[in-house]
């Protein structure tokens, strides 16, 4: 019997020796399992003959902190409740104890029995294409029955993966009994953001997202002298890192500081060179640095490494020595990163044998601190740095944003100008901007690099910042020059000012139709600011790109897509500031064949299709239609991308809770490209607050000066008016509460501070030269004034009213007119009720 058991015993371990989630065939079986329970030291058992069958990864809970024993604990919960949809999401950063959260889930239901053993466990890791196609093919397959799936890396997914897994988990029944799902925040993406946005959205909404965001130390130094390690200058050296320490930082410095003077051990020279780098050192050093250099190369913007990529690398430079001297390096740069992982510096990837960690901030610290000396060692990792990243760029499979973040790194500016548009749809704008914020000389190598990180800037919000950067534009230049172009367009984007004005002049004059279609553009758009809309010249503008735009090459693809973007969108803006047929002329703009091109190419089109097509529309036609103009949701025209259903059952506040929600979830889709729409969005989130009425006073104005200090930032003059609407829109609506519960000295305060905020509102947009803000201003003002002095005035205000409204028709202001029209109908003045509706609920749509 016992023969028996250990013949069992024997099989099982040659099973769990190897890879157990090498790929997805891989899994456990019920015997396979009890060999795991008898082991577990999850389960306090202590190390016994049988825990070498058991892997390692099963076997060390490194560091366990509060947000992954939630997360653990929430998911096993649902699953023996067995209730509501079958997945769950973690999100965190690299080494934040995602995939540590896998065994432990495992070990609840393995040791702690707290749920059915499941047929099997399959795990897919989507960092490698060969998962993710084996994913596709298996799923809604019956041999996936009864499965616990894990998913690890989802934010590496393609597009065309996120989508279906997405449309999966959205079904309300499937084979698999649970799916764990494993990704990064939404900054580390590399889709278009709905795409996994609404993954993690629906995640959310049904209270399965989790959040790990790591040992939320500021300081390494801090968090290892709490433990009472000694502190080298190693150690020193980290302390100052403003991010956040993740598992992997934390093993690495306590491994440092843990080291024993022993021979071979690598964590000393790591000291070494960290606490001394202008040591020239001798051959053994050289080797070191050889090692660590390349190391360094693969995970900067990775995150990890593959010993194979590391090997070849190796062998690749070393390929002019000898046989012996190749061979000799071979094995012991093999045993070398053995004996990092063994010491704690390295992590082995809990999915994979041939993979280690290295947090790539780590890597990003190890860099900039090597390169930021002179001496003969730093010379040498730069060598070997450069000729790794290089070995790495002559890779096919290399994707465009890896190859721009490693030529910024490496220098290569030509390879760098090449990739930029190509990385700048598959990239997080703030991971660039990082990255040439990092590496200095890079960003200011020529005028290229200068547009690079001017647009990054600009892409980001750092207004200033991006005009500063593109003050050398050279208004005599050739209007053909390519150099010229980008520059001149980005310095009207980030400007708005009278240069702006000459330089569309300058484009105008250029031979090139896609340069006169750009310039055409800026000028509407500018004139937008001035308070004169033209959805008609847009639409013309979009209608007449397929005439000409197959046959230019003026402009890279990208820059010519985000022209192209640009007119749709502000199409749709007009259209709603216009307020006349809204939904039927978005529609239109949608409809176009360009729309299909500009999808494929600007990064921000899904992101902004849902702010123009649901929360704009539903926040500044549905709700004020319904709660000001009393007109009935079933009785509406919907956009496409929105389904009667969905709202025809809302009560006025509930719409407005959802309108809410639909600006937050906008605004993540722009947040997670560092999309700079997304600080704007904060004023739409803000305005649904104060209509929902929920958020308290103090939080209030805290937002409100956020705001204020936005948009001053920015540096734009003609939208210095918005704060002052909001200002004014808070204490109207405090004003109008008090005055209901009977407190007139309270009441009065508020009055006097929103007609304050109403004469600042009316100043700056007369000094923008904003008709429509001097307009709306004029609105505002009459409705305060007849507050102010009911007898004196009312027999003015409907005298007042009557000329804004036919000013309002000449300007082409077609939803103001109607709202003073209504204002006309239902005798304003009288009822407090009116005058809160009206301010709450008005449609201030953003120029």
């Amino acid at each position: 019997m016992i023969a028996i058991f250990f013949g069992c015993a024997a099989i099982s371990a040659a099973v769990l020796s190897t890879n157990l989630f090498r790929n997805t065939k891989n899994k456990i079986n019920r015997f396979e399992l009890w060999i795991f329970g008898l082991c577990s030291k999850f389960n306090g058992h202590k190390s016994t003959w049988h825990c070498w069958m058991v892997p390692a990864f099963y076997q060390h809970p490194i560091i366990e902190h509060k947000e992954q024993t939630h997360a653990v604990n929430s998911i096993i919960a649902l699953l023996e409740s067995g209730e509501g949809p079958g997945y769950a999401v973690i999100s965190g950063h690299s080494g934040s104890g995602k995939t540590l959260s896998i065994a432990r889930i495992i070990n609840q239901i393995i040791v702690a029995e707290k749920v059915k053993t499941p047929r099997m466990f399959l795990y897919y890791d989507f960092q490698n294409i060969q998962d993710q196609d084996d994913f596709i093919r298996e799923t809604g397959s019956v041999l996936r029955s009864n499965s616990i799936v894990f998913i690890d890396n989802t934010h590496m997914a393609t597009p065309e993966i996120v989508i279906q897994l997405t449309t999966y988990i959205s079904k309300k029944t499937y084979y698999e009994i649970f799916f764990v799902i494993l990704c990064q925040p939404m900054e580390s993406w590399r889709v278009n953001p709905d795409l996994r946005i609404e993954l993690l959205n629906m995640a959310e909404s049904n209270h399965r997202f989790f959040s790990l965001s790591g040992i939320k130390n500021k300081s390494v130094e801090r968090f290892l002298e709490a433990t009472g390690f000694k502190i080298n200058p190693a150690i020193q050296m980290m302390s100052d890192l403003s991010y956040t320490a993740s598992v992997s930082q934390v093993a690495l410095a306590g491994s440092l500081c843990m080291y024993q003077e022993k021979q071979n051990d690598p964590r000393l020279d790591l000291i070494n060179f960290l606490s001394n780098p202008s040591n020239n050192g001798d051959k053994k050093s050289k080797d070191f640095l050889l090692k660590i250099s390349v190391v360094v190369s693969i995970a900067i913007h990775r995150g990890s490494f593959q010993v194979l990529d590391f090997v070849k690398i190796i062998s690749e430079i070393n390929k002019n020595s000898s046989a012996i001297r190749r061979l000799y390096i071979l094995f012991s740069s093999i045993r070398w990163i053995h004996l990092m992982e063994k010491t704690g510096i390295f992590q082995k990837s809990k999915t994979s044998p041939t993979q280690y960690i290295l947090h790539e901030k780590i890597a990003e610290e190890w860099k900039d601190y090597f390169f930021s000396f002179d001496s003969d060692s730093s010379k040498y990792f730069k060598e070997v740095f450069f000729k790794s990243v290089e070995l790495q760029l002559s890779t096919r499979h290399l994707s465009k944003d890896i190859c721009w973040l490693l030529a910024i790194e490496s220098g290569k500016i030509d390879l760098a100008e090449q990739s930029f548009y190509p990385a700048l749809y598959l990239s997080n704008f703030n991971r660039m901007l990082n990255c040439l914020d990092r590496n200095k000389k890079a960003k200011i190598a020529n005028e290229m690099m200068t547009f690079q990180y001017s647009v990054l800037l600009d892409r980001v919000g750092r207004f200033t910042e991006a005009r500063n950067t593109i003050e050398s534009v050279e208004k005599e230049k050739d209007p053909d020059d390519p150099c010229f172009i980008r520059l001149a367009l980005l310095k009207i984007e980030s400007e708005h000012g009278d240069d702006s004005l000459q330089l569309i002049s300058s484009l105008d004059k250029s031979e090139t139709d896609s340069i006169r279609f750009a310039a055409n553009y800026w000028r509407v758009h500018i004139n937008a600011h001035k308070g004169i809309f033209s959805y008609e010249t847009l639409k013309s503008l979009l209608l007449n790109i397929q005439s000409w735009s197959g046959n230019s090459t003026t402009l890279p693809d990208y820059q010519t897509a985000y022209i192209y973007s640009r007119v749709l969108f502000d199409g749709c803006r007009h259209a709603y500031l216009q307020g006349q047929n809204v939904t039927s002329k978005i529609q239109l703009l949608f409809a176009q064949p360009i729309v299909s091109t500009i999808q494929k190419l600007d990064p921000q089109f899904s992101a902004y299709k849902s702010l123009y097509t649901r929360s704009h529309w539903l926040g500044h036609e549905c709700l004020y239609r319904c709660a000001f103009l009393g007109e009935r949701m079933e009785e509406m025209v919907y956009p496409f991308s929105i389904s009667p259903v969905e709202v025809t059952e809302m009560s006025i506040e509930e719409l407005a809770f959802f309108v809410r929600d639909q600006y937050k979830f906008v605004q993540s889709e722009f947040k997670a490209i560092g999309g700079r729409e997304a600080l704007y969005l904060s004023a739409d989130i803000l305005n649904a607050d104060l209509i929902c009425g929920d958020i308290s006073d103090n939080e209030i104005e805290r937002r409100l000066r956020e705001y204020d200090k936005f948009i001053k930032n920015s540096g734009f003059t003609e939208i210095y008016s918005f704060p002052h609407f909001y200002k004014l829109k808070w204490h109207i609506i405090q004003f109008c509460n008090e005055t209901i519960k009977g407190f007139a000295d309270r009441a009065k305060i508020h009055l006097d501070l929103a007609c304050e905020q109403c004469s600042m509102f009316v100043e700056l947009d007369k000094s923008a030269e904003n008709k429509y803000g001097l307009w709306r201003g004029s609105l505002f003002r009459a409705l305060l004034l007849a507050e102010y002095s009911q007898k004196k005035y009312k027999k003015n205000l409907n005298n007042e009213l009557a000329r804004l409204k036919k000013e309002a028709e000449d300007l082409g202001y077609y939803r103001d007119s109607n709202i003073v029209g209504r204002l006309l109908e239902c005798d304003l003045m009288p009822n407090i009720f009116n005058l809160k509706n009206f301010f709450t609920y008005y449609p201030f749509v953003h120029q």
